[in-house]
Order: structure tokens, then C-alpha cells, then sequence
């Protein structure tokens, strides 16, 4: 991981550990963007 951010990916809700859903729309989201660290495709 070297702290750039790849590409997003968008979820309209979240899973909790505890089982808890949270959705984006409580929050006056569409959707919660996830960061995926790395660099794809470079070897």
C-alpha cells in the first residue's frame, strides 16, 4: 500500500461487524465511496 488512492468504489449501504446496515440515504448520501489503495496493473 503506498498511500495513493487507486479507484473508488460505491456502496449504497454498509454492513457493520455487528450486523448493523447503514445506509447512505440516512446520511443525505447516494453513496458512501471506499477507497482502494495500490497501484493495478503495475508489476
Amino acid at each position: 500500500m503506498n498511500g495513493l488512492v487507486d479507484h473508488y468504489i460505491y456502496r449504497t449501504k454498509i454492513t457493520l461487524r455487528d450486523g448493523t446496515v447503514i445506509y447512505a440515504k440516512n446520511y443525505g448520501l447516494k453513496a458512501f465511496r471506499i477507497p482502494v489503495y495500490g497501484n493495478r496493473g503495475v508489476k
